[in-house]
């Protein structure tokens, strides 16, 4: 791996680190926001499957697991970037699931899961 490749990487994975950890906070909040009954969701959405207290719970544990895994991106630990890999793409699938709730935040939230996916796999993982 060259000098600037290897630079670019560190950028990248500090980058996606970072963003794993707000997007878990976020995430964290939004659960939190959605178990409590909170007023700022639309009202009267029709979820696909659960209601909003269930997928509520399901931000929170996915925004807790995205935390964690923040820490192993951060220290490169290939484990926790595959692990973060397979997290922030079910992120994406529940953000997309339960978009009835809030859709605009739903859709930023996607894109940045992508992000951090793209860093994630473009650096994260070494060519061994």
């Amino acid at each position: 791996m060259s000098a600037q490749t290897e630079k670019t990487g560190r950028g990248w994975i500090g980058f996606a680190g970072a963003l794993l950890l707000i997007s878990g906070a976020f995430l964290v909040i939004d659960g939190a926001a959605a178990v409590s009954g909170s007023s700022i969701y639309v009202n009267g959405a029709k979820f696909i499957f659960a209601d909003l207290n269930t997928w509520g719970w399901i931000l929170i544990v996915l925004g807790a697991f995205k935390v964690v895994v923040a820490a192993g991106v951060f220290t490169r630990n290939e484990l926790a970037v595959a692990a973060a890999i397979i997290i922030v793409g079910l992120s994406i699938i529940g953000e997309l699931l339960s978009a009835a709730r809030y859709p605009l935040w739903s859709l930023v939230a996607v894109a940045i899961d992508v992000l951090i996916i793209y860093g994630l796999f473009n650096y994260g993982l070494t060519d061994d």
